[in-house]
């Protein structure tokens, strides 16, 4: 079985986190804080991070509202996703990433950049989700 790389995406109103994961062991580590508001995110400033990688696919968090409605963000965040997907011509899957900043908290202690642990977080449910089948 070869390992597989997977890059995972929160984005917030305000930063992104950014991690790696493999499918291999399952697990997932947070790589880089982006301190970018969701508008001024383009599909380019992940280039150093899939290229690095080799990753197979990207993780883009997407969050869920209790009631249903659609999110503030869910919009940039799905443009966000084509640009990826043309940019880069890797399949794009989104997460909900509702409570991996808790979980991330959690996990991680006190440190700092809970955007990107979220961001782990996010990639290790995913591969755990779907197996293999990347």
């Amino acid at each position: 079985m070869s390992v597989k790389w997977i890059l995972g995406i929160d984005v917030g109103s305000k930063k992104t986190g950014v991690a790696v994961g493999q499918t291999v062991t399952g697990q997932a580590r947070p790589l880089a804080l982006i301190c970018k508001p969701i508008s001024q995110l383009q599909a380019n400033n992940f280039s150093l991070f899939i290229k690095e990688w080799s990753v197979s696919c990207i993780v883009l968090g997407l969050p869920q509202l209790a009631d249903k409605k659609l999110h503030p963000l869910e919009k940039s965040i799905r443009a966000l996703a084509n640009a990826l997907e043309k940019t880069f011509s890797l399949p794009v899957y989104f997460a909900d990433e509702t409570l991996s900043s808790h979980e991330a908290k959690q996990r991680f202690g006190s440190r700092k950049e809970y955007d990107s642990a979220a961001a782990a977080v996010m990639i290790e449910d995913f591969i755990a989700s779907n197996g293999y089948r990347i």
